[in-house]
């Protein structure tokens, strides 16, 4: 393999490269989101932290819970407990509710674009 010292060469390699995460994070996401409307039950912090993540919302530590939020729609919030074992339902159904939430702007956003 030969690697060509270019600016544009490195920017090149470095966008192929996070496309190809991305696109490995959104099938993931995809799974779990389907997991998801299936069973709202039994669901671990970091499994529905890396549903949110995989849908584009970041994650912050607050004191005894992690906040969720999403940088492009803010009024779309939500916590997570850091030191339950297993989640309530109710968490689940939320982060569903935030999901489909941001899957619905974001296909109205590009309706409006077209």
């Amino acid at each position: 393999m030969v690697i060509w010292v270019d600016g544009d060469t490195i920017f090149f390699l470095y966008l192929r490269r996070t496309r190809s995460i991305n696109k490995f994070m959104a099938r993931k996401a995809e799974k779990l989101l389907e997991k998801l409307r299936q069973n709202k039950a039994g669901w671990r912090a970091n499994e529905l932290k890396a549903l949110y993540e995989g849908f584009g919302f970041t994650i912050r530590a607050g004191s005894n819970h992690d906040v969720v939020t999403h940088p492009d729609y803010p009024q779309l919030r939500a916590t997570l407990p850091r030191h339950a074992k297993e989640l309530l339902p109710t968490y689940a159904s939320q982060a569903l509710k935030n999901i489909e939430a941001v899957i619905a702007l974001q296909e109205r956003v590009e309706d409006e674009d077209e």
